[in-house]
């Protein structure tokens, strides 16, 4: 399902912003933890 960021806060009851810096850190998270596998 293709959802906005905008979407995806609406759905959860949080604005886009915070939206937003959830999906970075999970980047984040994400990049560091293939990082350490390699």
């Amino acid at each position: 399902e293709e959802l906005t960021q905008k979407d995806i806060g609406e759905r959860l009851g949080v604005s886009q912003m915070h939206v937003s810096r959830l999906i970075s850190r999970l980047l984040t998270r994400l990049r560091e933890g293939m990082l350490s596998e390699c």
